[in-house]
């Protein structure tokens, strides 16, 4: 395992890394049942727990529930300032079932 990502309580193992355009995208993939989560302020952590990153951005972005049938994959893209990021990208929910 690469490392997780943790928003809002919530661990999601991240199942890719790209270096791309002077930034960083991971991605991170669930799956349900999850809670209403609130995507705006996440953790990026090492293999080993260390925190790499954790986001700067505040607001109330929110996704889920999601259902026992269904998916999310998270894309996050980060420019990476010392320990803090800087971050922009979608958040998708594919619904499977």
């Amino acid at each position: 395992m690469i490392g997780p990502v943790v928003i809002d309580e919530v661990v999601l193992p991240i199942t890719g890394v790209q270096l791309t355009a002077g930034r960083l995208r991971i991605t991170a993939f669930a799956r349900g049942p999850l809670p209403r989560i609130r995507v705006a302020k996440y953790a990026v952590h090492g293999n080993d727990g260390v925190v790499v990153c954790r986001s700067t951005r505040d607001g109330d972005d929110y996704v889920g529930p999601i259902d026992a049938k269904d998916t999310m994959s998270i894309t996050l893209e980060l420019e990476v300032v010392g320990r803090t990021s800087n971050p922009v990208g979608p958040v998708r929910v594919n619904r499977r079932r």
